[in-house]
């Protein structure tokens, strides 16, 4: 953490100035250490706020690394998450209060509201109504789950690219944009790392770090494990290829296939219960669906079964147990998954 000596300068996006931001009574939602808003720019523009905290520990400074990781995915792979609009920061004597719609002291973040409609919201109201929000052609679960997945992993494998896991990667973090045609965009990079430095890492070392266990690998609750070294400039780029953080992702979005894919899977207990099985079967699928899968009653696999089982084998290659055997969300994207002809007719090249 950085030491601010002297008088304090107020951080601010140009062009950012309280009087043009109107907060909306009610949070929309709280995470581990920063409360979120609903608001209003320049008296037109819906956006998202947030704010550190006052009772949580380095609130503040987990707030300031998610503002630099924001910056650093606005500049290198814009689209892949709702639109950053950048920071402000109030000073104690220009604080206001918040029940009157103004800002309060401190350091808030704001982006733009892309769409509050969560793939989690819909998915568990059906998938005719994802669909719909999605602009998917296709309502089958088949149809949906192929084109979030695309979505999904593209954006997952531009992020990767510039060196910065999500960590918490999940339905309830995806929103389908309605402003723009519905495509799928990350939210909440409060867990994430950037784990290749600009002039440093952020918010990545060896160890068990924020996970959803519910989309996370249980005993794998870190990017780098336990004991390996920690990350400098002159490592980083080893240790990504050693340990594969980005194979942290690659397991949530398997996950998010599931519950995509499978609509009895989109309760945290049918997952769970999935995730168990498929762990009680030493993470193989095709064991699981040898042994396992008679006892989900009338719960519809279709979706993975289709094409002679090529949902079933990319979930294999997103959730395989070692982290070396684990598909990158970049190499996921080429899976016969995602081209359905080429699978139906196999046998014509052969």
């Amino acid at each position: 953490l950085k030491a601010r000596g002297g008088p304090k300068t107020l951080r601010r996006t140009p062009g950012v100035e309280p009087k043009d931001i109107r907060v909306l009574p009610g949070p929309l939602g709280s995470g581990n250490f920063g409360t979120v808003f609903r608001g209003v720019f320049k008296g037109d523009q819906d956006v998202v706020l947030k704010n550190a905290k006052a009772d949580v520990m380095a609130a503040e400074e987990l707030l300031e690394c998610e503002m630099d990781v924001n910056y650093h995915v606005h500049a290198n792979a814009k689209g892949t998450c709702a639109r950053f609009m950048g920071c402000i920061e109030l000073g104690a004597k220009d604080g206001g209060e918040i029940y009157n719609g103004t800002l309060t002291e401190g350091l808030w973040l704001m982006w733009a509201n892309e769409g509050e409609n969560t793939v989690e919201a819909l998915m568990r109201r059906g998938t005719a109504p994802l669909a719909t929000a999605m602009a998917c052609a296709d309502a089958t679960e088949l149809g949906v789950t192929k084109k979030a997945m695309r979505e999904l992993l593209g954006s997952l494998a531009r992020l990767h690219e510039c060196g910065v896991v999500h960590r918490d990667v999940k339905p309830a973090n995806l929103i389908a944009a309605e402003k723009d045609g519905g495509v799928l965009k990350l939210i909440d990079l409060g867990a994430a790392a950037l784990c290749l430095p600009l002039p440093e890492t952020l918010n990545y070392y060896p160890g068990d770090g924020p996970a959803d266990p519910r989309y996370a690998k249980a005993d794998e609750l870190y990017l780098l494990p336990p004991g390996s070294p920690r990350p400098t400039k002159d490592n980083a780029a080893k240790l990504w290829e050693a340990h594969k953080p980005d194979r942290f992702d690659s397991w949530s979005a398997g996950c998010v296939m599931l519950q995509l894919a499978v609509v009895g899977l989109r309760t945290d207990a049918g997952l769970e219960r999935f995730l168990a099985d498929y762990k009680a079967v030493g993470y193989d699928v095709n064991a699981f669906r040898g042994e396992k899968s008679g006892e989900y009653g009338t719960m519809d696999f279709a979706a993975l079964d289709a094409n002679g089982g090529a949902g079933w084998d990319l979930c294999q290659r997103l959730m395989e147990a070692e982290r070396d055997a684990r598909a990158s969300c970049e190499a996921a994207l080429s899976h016969a998954f995602f081209d359905a002809a080429a699978l139906e007719h196999h046998h014509h090249h052969h």
